[in-house]
């Protein structure tokens, strides 16, 4: 994703005609035309009812909300920092989703990875541990939804011909076990490129399921999904959700790649579901709130100093957005300029026009700022919270911040238990709050109900780092009910009276750790994280600095942990953008965590770590801070 640059790049935006437009599930924004706008909602609420018919719609959690940006061309998103191929992007974020497309011609699909990039975060919300092939698969299968020229149906699963050509070829197709083998390590995954063979065998596949028996196998997937996540293995899936014996559903998709001729695809009948009919309401949107809205955007996929030029000239414009008032307080947060932060919300909150995000971000302003707050500016961090919570009950982020304050201080744990189950019944599987779950259990001597929380982290779909730390503390509760005890640097022993929380570090022996010095030399060119440098930057928490066969990082995002390993420690960069980093690191545990921005190579295949890393930049705060 480049940037460029320009004299004011917001100028233009602000000048353009801008409409808003709003259906059931989507706020829409655009310089373009009603009937496009509408015709977008219309696609974007259809993709939505189609794929819940593959779920359990009583099990369902709903995404945070999505804005659509439209533009005209490609050229106008390049002064966003947007700068590829593709005609749309789905950008999953914290607090938003993002969709940003162009509008669809004889000549640009952007739908295609936009439905793709959209089911993902489905999924990940909902049954995130699906296998990865049965992901992919699915959501290549929805990534071709269309609709009749009549708008009177769905059509879902059209094939994708390249996929289609590439799976008949028999000389490079997979077996089957080197296909449901395939991690996100392998040489035969990446997102960025899905012309493979493993995306192309894995839709197939779902094709395959999903169009048998003239369809009736649409309904047999949704039990088949929800059994593979369970962790059923493959075999029993098959048998209890299509009533047939593995191998013999294998050889059947065997006999259907050899047969030449169209492949069927599913129809939905729009006459039953109110798609074609949504409600769409259009009015002009002022230079304002498109100049905050575009700010809010930015300032979400880390673009920060082109996020404050948007969201300045908006509050310039209106001083009344409380939308761009907690957008700038988010942005002040991230670079420690806590009191400035509050600036931005106190008159708001004063004033009663504050939303569930003005009182959040009041909170975590003073949360951040005071890493041992106490007294009456703790009491005013909780009290902001619950309002936050009263305003809005379905944030997670609320339950796990006021959660955390009973937690670091150790009292109300069983409020905070409380606290954190409501946020995980709203995020299921979220890395971060089943660690603090574990700790604040263990806390209360809970030990087994502690084990049977970390439990899902030992998934083989989680990293290695992850499912090291999670069998870590199991470990210690173990060695606890055997009388024995955690040893080790970066935990305290688990007693029968328990007085310290667990802390979430990996063990490392002390007497195994040389003492090395790791200069950080303060830079002032600071790698700004995008959505769009996935794969190569990972903002986060870096918790262990292991010394032991070279250097070795352990660093925490919300959901997961990640290894990385370089051989020559020395070729490794560290810089700073904060203040608060002192001249010199040791190996061990990092306690608390400290922000960072890791640029990394990818290792492809066969590896325990997660990427080669090149550069570890020290920032106040990452971009998903909260």
């Amino acid at each position: 994703m480049g940037v460029l640059l320009g004299l004011n790049p917001c100028l233009s935006y602000a000048q353009a005609f801008w409409r808003e437009a709003r259906s059931e599930h989507y706020s829409l924004v655009g310089n373009t035309n009603e009937d496009v706008l509408k015709e977008v909602a219309i696609r974007l609420e259809g993709f939505r009812v189609a794929v819940l018919r593959v779920f359990d719609q009583t099990q369902y959690r709903s995404l945070e909300p999505t804005t659509v940006f439209l533009f005209q061309d490609r050229q106008e998103w390049k002064g966003l920092g947007i700068d590829d191929e593709l005609d749309g992007h789905f950008l999953p974020g914290r607090l938003n989703n993002f969709i940003v497309l162009i509008p669809e011609t004889k000549r640009t699909n952007p739908f295609i990875p936009i439905f793709h990039d959209y089911f993902h975060a489905i999924v990940n919300e909902n049954i995130p541990n699906i296998p990865l092939w049965l992901l992919e698969g699915l959501a290549e299968f929805y990534s071709t939804l269309e609709w009749s020229e009549d708008n009177s149906q769905l059509l879902i699963g059209r094939p994708i011909n390249p996929h289609v050509r590439l799976v008949r070829d028999n000389r490079t197709r997979l077996r089957f076990d080197e296909l449901f083998a395939v991690d996100r390590k392998s040489r035969h995954y990446d997102e960025r490129d899905r012309d493979r063979i493993f995306y192309a065998q894995s839709w197939a596949f779902v094709h395959f399921l999903m169009t048998r028996n003239q369809g009736a196998g649409e309904r047999e997937v949704t039990n088949f999904v929800q059994m593979m996540a369970s962790g059923r293995s493959f075999e029993d899936a098959i048998e209890g959700a299509f009533r047939v014996k593995s191998t013999k559903l294998l050889l059947e998709f065997e006999n259907h790649l050899d047969q030449r001729g169209p492949l069927p695809y599913l129809t939905m009948a729009t006459s039953s579901n109110p798609i074609v009919s949504v409600m769409v309401s259009l009015k002009e949107v002022s230079s304002a709130k498109v100049l905050g809205y575009l700010g809010e955007f930015l300032a979400q996929i880390g673009q920060l100093e082109m996020a404050e030029s948007y969201l300045g000239r908006a509050i310039g414009e209106d001083k009344n957005l409380v939308s761009v008032r907690n957008s700038l307080s988010t942005i002040r947060i991230m670079q420690g300029r806590f009191s400035e932060a509050r600036k931005f919300l106190e008159k708001t909150i004063q004033n009663g026009e504050g939303n569930y995000l003005s009182h959040f971000y009041y909170a975590l302003s003073l949360l951040r700022e005071h890493s041992d707050i106490s007294g009456d500016l703790l009491s005013v961090a909780r009290n902001e919270l619950r309002e936050a919570i009263r305003l809005e009950s379905t944030f997670p982020q609320s339950y796990h911040e006021l959660a955390l304050t009973y937690l670091h201080r150790e009292e109300e744990l069983p409020e905070a238990v409380n606290l954190l189950d409501r946020a995980l019944n709203l995020r299921t599987g979220n890395q971060r709050y089943l660690f603090a779950l574990s700790r604040a259990l263990i806390a209360q001597e809970a030990y087994d109900t502690a084990r049977t929380v970390l439990l899902p982290l030992l998934d083989e779909r989680r990293t290695s780092a992850t499912r090291q730390h999670a069998q870590e503390i199991i470990a210690s509760i173990e060695d606890h009910q055997d009388g024995v005890g955690l040893r080790g640097e970066g935990y305290r022993e688990i007693r029968a009276s328990v007085t310290e929380s667990q802390k979430m570090m990996s063990t490392v022996e002390s007497s195994t750790l040389p003492t090395v010095e790791l200069t950080a030399g303060v830079t002032d060119d600071r790698v700004q994280m995008t959505r769009f440098t996935v794969g190569e930057q990972l903002q986060g928490w870096l918790n262990l600095i292991d010394c032991r066969d070279g250097l070795t990082l352990t660093v925490l995002t919300d959901d997961d942990s990640f290894l990385f390993h370089a051989d020559e420690p020395d070729r490794v960069e560290f810089s700073s953008s904060t203040s608060v980093l002192g001249t010199e690191l040791r190996c061990g545990p990092i306690d608390p965590p400290m922000p960072v921005i890791v640029t990394f190579r990818e290792l492809i295949g066969g590896s325990s770590h997660d990427g080669i890393p090149l550069k570890v930049e020290f920032i106040d705060e990452p971009g998903s801070w909260y």
